[in-house]
C-alpha cells in the first residue's frame, strides 16, 4: 500500500466516523437508512408486479418481555380483548426485474432483497388491477400523503408496522376491506390499559435502537 492509498483509506475512515457521529447526535433520521437508499438507487425505478401482505406472530421472547414490563397485564389484556396472537406485518414486493424485496418498519424502515419467511407466516395478496407503479413511486406517494415523521419514526403503540402497511396501501389506492381486516388489530383499548411505565419503556427501547442504527450506519451515504 502506498502513501496515497493509506491517506485515502484514513480519510474515508474519518468521513465515515464523522457521518455516524453526526447522525447519532442529530437524533432521528427522517429518511431511509444509507443501505436502503443505495438499494433504491438501483431498484427503485422498476415497476411493481406483485404485492403480498405478510404477517408473522411476534416471537415468544418479545411476548414474554412485554408481559414482564407490564407486570403480567399484557397476557391478561390479550385474553380480555380476545387477541390470541400478535403479529408483525411486512410487504413482499416483486419487481419487473424479477427481484423480490421485503419492506417493513421496525426501529427504522428496512428494505431487503434477501430474506426468509417463517413457517407460520400468513399471506394476503394485493390486487393491483393493472396499476402501473414503481417501488420509488409507492414509497414517495406514501411519504407525501402521511409526512416523513409518520412514515419514518417508529412507535410500538401507534406508528408501528401495522400503521405503516395501512399507510402504504391507502396512499396508493390499493387498500380494500379484505386487506384492511387482514392487517388491522385494534389495540387502542388494550394499550390504554397498559401501565404507563410499560409504554414509556417500550418507546425508549425503540428510540435507543433507532439511535444505535444511526451510530452504526450514519445518516447519509458517504459521497
Amino acid at each position: 500500500m502506498n502513501q496515497y492509498e493509506a491517506g485515502s483509506m484514513f480519510s474515508d475512515f474519518l468521513t465515515g466516523t464523522f457521518d455516524r457521529l453526526k447522525g447519532y447526535y442529530k437524533g432521528f433520521r427522517l429518511d431511509f437508512p444509507p443501505k436502503e437508499r443505495a438499494f433504491l438507487k438501483l431498484y427503485g425505478q422498476y415497476e411493481i408486479t406483485q404485492i403480498t401482505i405478510c404477517r408473522s406472530p411476534i416471537h415468544q421472547a418479545l411476548d414474554s418481555v412485554l408481559n414482564i414490563l407490564s407486570l403480567g397485564k399484557w397476557d391478561d389484556l390479550k385474553t380480555q380483548y380476545n387477541f390470541d396472537k400478535m403479529f408483525h406485518l411486512f410487504l413482499v414486493i416483486r419487481l419487473s426485474n424479477q427481484h423480490a424485496v421485503r419492506l417493513e418498519k421496525n426501529e427504522v424502515v428496512r428494505i431487503a432483497n434477501t430474506f426468509k419467511l417463517d413457517n407460520d407466516t400468513e399471506f394476503d395478496e394485493i390486487h393491483l388491477h393493472g396499476k402501473k407503479i414503481t417501488l420509488d413511486e409507492l414509497l414517495r406517494n406514501t411519504i407525501n400523503a402521511v409526512g416523513s415523521k409518520q412514515f419514518f419514526i417508529y412507535s410500538p403503540w401507534n406508528e408501528n408496522c401495522q400503521r405503516f402497511i395501512l399507510d402504504i396501501l391507502h396512499s396508493n389506492g390499493l387498500l380494500d376491506e379484505q386487506s384492511k381486516q387482514f392487517i388491522y388489530q385494534d389495540l387502542t383499548e388494550l394499550i390504554q390499559e397498559l401501565p404507563a411505565v410499560t409504554k414509556v419503556i417500550g418507546q425508549k427501547v425503540t428510540d435507543t435502537a433507532h439511535a444505535l442504527n444511526l451510530l452504526v450506519h450514519g445518516s447519509s451515504l458517504n459521497k
